[in-house]
């Protein structure tokens, strides 16, 4: 996908979704949406709520190993409850 090219997702989002955005921003502060994923459709029987850090932290390992350990200095999130590992 371009870095300009638009998403239209006015016809895929509807009312009670889990969609998350990974963006990435580069040491010269361009940022790029690395990743849009809904995890609207993951039931909780596997096992892990997507809804728990346990959940993030692996979807996050997952980003970190695609893009390259060595190229990340650091990862924010929000400071969600559920995004948190205590």
């Amino acid at each position: 996908m371009s870095t300009n090219q638009l998403i239209d997702f006015s016809n895929s989002i509807s009312v009670d979704q889990s969609i998350y955005d990974y963006c990435v921003i580069t040491e010269k502060c361009k940022e790029y949406l690395w990743a849009s994923k809904n995890y609207s459709s993951i039931p909780y029987y596997t096992g892990v709520s997507h809804y728990t850090s346990v959940f993030f932290d692996k979807e996050i390992i997952k980003i970190v190993e695609e893009i390259g350990p060595e190229k990340i200095a650091m990862i924010i999130s929000d400071n969600a409850t559920n995004t948190c590992v205590v």
